[in-house]
């Protein structure tokens, strides 16, 4: 015996695809992904702007996996370190640059050579170190605190922001330099309320690997659907 499917869903599902940990099937969601596809094998800095936890971060790593690189992907949660931290995790320090500095470390754009150095949450980058990182962009080179050598690197550089970018800069509070570098490319992403045919392989993906064994009816999917979601993907995954 066939049973007829809910009113609200096709009798036909489009096909699940994936980018790196990504699944989705809407056609928002398709058209954002071929052109990152398209854009991970360029060299230009990649601005990701959209919603927070719309999966910047998760779409930043699936773009370093399609982009040939052979280094590794380095994420820097800016908003973390912002202050006098920023600079030594982002540059790196030599021995004995200040007090606590007991030994040499690396900063995230050496570890992240020929790689992808990402950084979320580009907007709160301190003022005062938005110079360096700009120098770090325009000419591949980086100085760790307290040194006299420079370093060439070969970076590509993802950033990603919930805020307007632009607003900042007309209040002086981002540089209108380092914005420019920062968008050769700009991908938004869409908000879940956009894509809603994208919550229930978000949400079976999520269950396969933290509930196995419970599955998502059809019901529950219709009901997941027609929320609005203002926290994004976050929000959903804590909801079921």
């Amino acid at each position: 015996m066939k049973f007829p499917q809910p009113a609200s869903q096709p009798a036909s599902q489009p096909e699940v695809a994936r980018f790196g940990d990504l699944v989705y099937r809407s056609a928002v969601m398709s058209a954002v992904v071929e052109r990152a596809r398209r854009l991970s094998r360029s060299r230009l800095p990649l601005l990701l702007t959209g919603p927070s936890g719309s999966g910047k971060t998760a779409f930043a790593r699936a773009i370093h996996g399609a982009s040939g690189r052979t280094g590794g992907f380095e994420g820097v949660d800016v908003p973390a370190i912002a202050g006098p931290l920023f600079a030594a995790e982002l540059l790196g320090v030599s021995r004995g640059a200040y007090t606590d500095a007991h030994a040499a470390r690396r900063g995230a754009v050496v570890r992240a050579h020929q790689g992808t150095l990402f950084l979320d949450e580009i907007a709160e980058c301190p003022l005062g170190d938005q110079a360096r990182l700009l120098k770090v962009v325009e000419e591949q080179i980086v100085r760790p605190l307290g040194s006299e050598t420079v370093t060439a690197v070969d970076v590509r550089l993802i950033a990603a922001t919930r805020e307007d970018l632009g607003s900042r800069v007309q209040e002086g509070r981002f540089r209108a330099d380092l914005w420019r570098r920062l968008t050769g490319d700009v991908l938004r992403l869409p908000s879940l309320s956009e894509r809603p045919r994208d919550v229930a392989p978000i949400t079976r993906e999520w269950l396969a690997k933290s509930a196995p064994g419970v599955v998502l009816s059809p019901a529950a999917a219709v009901a997941l659907e027609a929320r609005p979601w203002p926290g994004e993907v976050r929000e959903l995954l804590q909801v079921v």
